[in-house]
């Protein structure tokens, strides 16, 4: 089986490659660890109390992972604890918060010689596995030596769960061999049983995202922030999430006289004002409202406000935290299939 895969893997790479290529190309991620990816790289240590290995694919799985790596590092005896990361994005967030303790690893392709040499070097005794990222080469190589492989915060969108099903004759089995699934929710339970995770190893345990939210009365950075966007530190903050422009429509209304929104819709690049209408990045902006194609200095800001859309990654702006954290789970989220939920949005 490992013979198949490795060449669907390949047929699938060659097909594709004018695809992939260009997109890398079109990103600056030509110069990706490439000898990584494929498996190479300095060998580890032993490890006295035994290794784990935390698998986090980007930033916000890295972010993800904080508390259990540090809950872990506090044990008696303490694991030697290895992060690994798929992106560069990932690998740099992962070696700022734990490379200074734990080594960070670069995560391969599934081809089996790939996974082999990467487990020949990192030496695991158990593997963690942050929201999902099962790849049946690197599972079953794990089965093969007798590692424990875990789903952590798992997640399961509707969307990945039908592709899933489409691949289970490549799979052959993979979900069967996970030892413990600690999911978010009943309904990506539900999924993981019916792709062959056994009923009594599948566990609801919540996010972890919310175990690594800090509370303080202020961070460094942020009146910078607030004065760049044009927030009025005076008055209420409501920032939303993952938004999308039907979900604007009804924040807005939603929100109280006086309470400023606070919008970041995904991969969103420049600041945009939230309202109707909606530009290139399919940012909604209240009607009249000028789209320029370069990000809106802060004059533009304080015309607008309230109702800004923040580009870039929520990640990288930790100023905002303080502020009331509003996350819609609204018709947009359910048709990409990352969960369902009312279009009214929650507090945390």
């Amino acid at each position: 089986m490992r013979l198949l895969r490795d060449a669907a893997y390949l047929a699938a790479a060659a097909a594709t490659a004018p695809v992939w290529a260009w997109r890398m190309h079109r990103a600056g991620k030509l110069q990706t660890d490439w000898r990584a990816r494929f498996g190479h790289g300095d060998a580890l240590g032993p490890a006295a109390s035994g290794r784990i290995l935390i698998h986090a694919v980007s930033v916000g799985e890295v972010n993800a992972i904080r508390t259990l790596v540090e809950r872990l590092s506090a044990a008696d005896p303490a694991p030697d604890v290895v992060v690994s990361a798929t992106t560069d994005t990932g690998t740099a967030r992962a070696k700022e918060v734990f490379g200074a303790r734990h080594a960070v690893v670069r995560y391969p392709f599934d081809g089996s010689a790939m996974v082999d040499r990467f487990l020949d070097r990192v030496r695991p005794d158990l593997v963690a596995l942050c929201e999902l990222e099962l790849w049946p080469n690197f599972v079953s190589a794990c089965a093969r030596r007798g590692i424990p492989v875990v789903v952590v915060n798992g997640r399961l969108s509707e969307r990945s769960f039908g592709r899933y099903r489409l691949a289970r004759p490549v799979l052959s089995g993979t979900f069967g061999r996970v030892e413990a699934a600690l999911v978010q929710t009943e309904d990506y339970a539900a999924r993981f049983r019916a792709l062959g995770v056994p009923r009594g190893r599948v566990f609801v345990t919540g996010t972890m995202k919310w175990d690594t939210a800090r509370i303080a009365d202020d961070v460094p950075g942020a009146a910078e922030l607030a004065d760049e966007l044009g927030i009025d530190r005076t008055h209420p903050l409501v920032v939303a999430g993952s938004t999308a422009p039907e979900e604007h429509v009804l924040l807005r209304a939603a929100v109280p006289k006086g309470v400023q929104l606070l919008c970041a819709p995904p991969q969103a690049g420049v600041v945009r004002p939230c309202g109707r209408g909606s530009s290139r990045l399919r940012t909604p902006v209240p009607p009249g409202t000028r789209q320029p194609r370069r990000p809106l200095p802060p004059r533009h800001h304080r015309r607008a406000a309230p109702g800004l859309c923040p580009g870039g990654r929520r990640g990288d702006r930790p100023q905002l935290r303080p502020a009331a954290w509003l996350r819609p789970h609204g018709a947009r989220r359910a048709r990409q299939g990352r969960g369902g939920g009312s279009t009214h949005g929650r507090l945390p």
